[in-house]
């Protein structure tokens, strides 16, 4: 028997039903977490896994925790004590400043020992499995299509492979909260500002979490205002939202210390580390059914992975919608139908896909080892580009488009459950394309779960406790792949209330730096030293034995100071 009525479960979902299904997203994308990894890591005092590796993560925190014990001081999100050429922001030590700042500002009641880095990566699942299910419900008002739909951009491997390595990637739902803005442009909001706000917010947030994820917001920004003009015919709320965005950006920027010091942000690697355009369905040896397919060195920064499960998926609505295509009584002049209905729409998204597909591949595009065009450009242009070396991050953005896209024609089937149980099918393909890359990822989570002790000279002590610096001397060029080195002896300075010359981070001044470090080498060999520790890079950097200083080999690494 029908109700002619609505139960009262039924009203409050329709009153409140984008919260609603936000939260529910955001709750599977959590569970799907805790599946993957394990709550142990959520604990804030357990910082040991954040600190025993030499990677990324390592960095991150050591960063976060030389912010922590700075003073406040304007702008806000600069670090003293890190490098010989002045205060740096927190946004080159990659420590997510959205998350650095709010955490310094309780730092007070904080314990000594704290990380975040568990929070943001359960924050990043949740919002992911927020934002998509909001996407997908757009398509088709159902919420089980909407829930399996969104287990694959939680678990877009994109994502996956940031996890534990360079955890401020992670944040792939700042893409979907630019494409689900785009798929709610024709909403008649409340306030008719919002999408302008909306808008800020997302470039901001980017801002406050990676720069990369700038122009990946752009990007997607660039079919919001394509259709607005086009479409729409609203190019007031086009240029409001570009205007809002770039203004608050900047300020946001300026607020944090972007643009303090003098250190360049571009470096080198632009055109190593892109995305083969076989990107998107080659598995890069995560997968157990598809074999890996040819790259160049460096291209593993551009993994655009879908998953065997999501490609199946993507085939089967393209078949599906093409059945349903055929099946009219005229194919070409419904093709065409809905073609010039959606035009503007297509046009933007292939826009931005093709866009970001380029941007990702170039400066020296390649399909397997085969180079299909390099670009020379001028060099006041590679060094603008340069800033964003690793173009091949750029590939999610195509990747999130192309998930989005199969959605959509998948949500167009007749029949209510077939999508739904295509979904759940493929799903179960995905889940065990990549168990066995879950399955390593948290076994290198436990692993370094109990942090091993790098100095256990008891000399060490006394030679830290009576430096009022530590000194990096001679300066390599390549002194930031010095990881190991850096991170053992940040941790020291940090416990031991000491200044570093130099650290590995995104942005720096080596001319100074290196300046800095051989004058204070200079003053330890004619005599005229203070208290600073140096630490040699190699055994070869080790200077020959005097009367004027002192020479320390321990737990293989090379220290000097001034002969007491």
């Amino acid at each position: 028997m029908r109700h002619s009525k609505m139960t009262k479960p039924a009203v409050i979902f329709q009153e409140h039903r984008t919260l609603i299904l936000f939260l529910m997203g955001m709750l599977l994308g959590s569970v799907v977490f805790l599946i993957f990894y394990g709550g142990w890591i959520l604990v804030p005092t357990h910082d040991a896994w954040v600190v025993s590796t030499d990677g990324d993560m390592t960095q991150h925190q050591l960063g976060w925790l030389f912010y922590r014990k700075t003073p406040w001081r304007f702008p806000i999100g600069l670090i003293e004590g890190i490098s010989s050429d002045g205060p740096v922001s927190c946004m080159y030590t990659d420590s997510i400043p959205l998350f650095a700042i709010f955490f310094k500002l309780l730092s007070p009641i904080l314990p000594e020992h704290f990380q975040y880095m568990g929070l943001w990566g359960i924050s990043c699942y949740a919002l992911q499995g927020g934002f998509s299910m909001l996407i997908l419900y757009s398509f088709r008002r159902s919420v089980i299509f909407s829930a399996l739909g969104s287990i694959f951009y939680i678990t877009f491997p994109g994502m996956i492979d940031r996890f534990y390595h360079h955890d401020a990637l992670m944040a792939q739902w700042l893409i979907l909260w630019g494409i689900l803005l785009c798929v709610k442009q024709d909403k008649k909001w409340k306030h008719r500002s919002a999408p302008v706000i909306l808008w800020t917010l997302n470039t901001v947030s980017a801002v406050l979490i990676h720069a990369y994820y700038i122009p990946m917001v752009y990007m997607i920004m660039l079919a919001y205002i394509f259709i607005d003009v086009f479409k729409y015919k609203n190019k007031l709320r086009a240029a409001a939202v570009f205007i809002s965005s770039t203004v608050f950006s900047v300020i946001t920027m300026w607020v944090i210390g972007g643009f303090y010091g003098k250190g360049s942000v571009s470096d080198g690697g632009l055109g190593t580390y892109s995305a083969n355009l076989n990107s998107l369905f080659n598995s890069f040896n995560h997968s157990p059914i598809l074999k890996p397919l040819p790259v160049n060195q460096g291209q593993s920064e551009g993994l655009g992975y879908l998953g065997a499960g999501m490609l199946l998926l993507a085939f089967t609505a393209f078949i599906s919608a093409s059945l349903k295509l055929f099946a009219s009584p005229s194919p070409l002049k419904s093709l065409k139908s809905t073609c010039a209905r959606y035009r503007n729409e297509i046009a933007a998204y292939s826009i931005v896909f093709l866009l970001s597909l380029f941007a990702a591949a170039s400066p020296v595009c390649t399909f397997g080892h085969h180079t299909i065009y390099s670009i020379e450009y001028p060099q006041v242009i590679w060094e603008l580009l340069s800033i964003y070396r690793c173009s091949g991050r750029f590939i999610w953005v195509a990747g999130e488009l192309f998930m989005t896209a199969a959605f959509y024609l998948l949500s167009k089937q007749d029949a209510k459950r077939i999508a739904s149980i295509l979904i759940a099918l493929c799903l179960i393909v995905q889940s065990y394309d990549l168990h066995l890359w879950i399955k390593h990822k948290k076994k290198r989570l436990e692993r370094g779960s109990v942090c091993v002790e790098q100095l256990r000279d008891k000399r060490w002590d006394t030679l830290f406790s009576e430096a009022d610096e530590i000194v990096f001397a001679p300066l390599p060029r390549d002194f930031v792949v010095y990881r190991k080195l850096y991170f053992v002896f940040a941790e020291a300075a940090l416990k031991y209330d000491l200044p570093i010359s130099s650290f590995s981070m995104a942005r720096t001044d080596y001319e100074t730096l290196r300046d800095y470090a051989d004058d204070k080498l200079s003053e330890l060999y004619n005599g005229t030293a203070g208290d600073e520790l140096f630490v040699f890079f190699r055994k070869e950097d080790v200077p020959e034995k005097s009367s004027d200083y002192e020479i320390f080999a321990m737990d293989g690494y090379y220290a000097a100071r001034k002969r007491k």
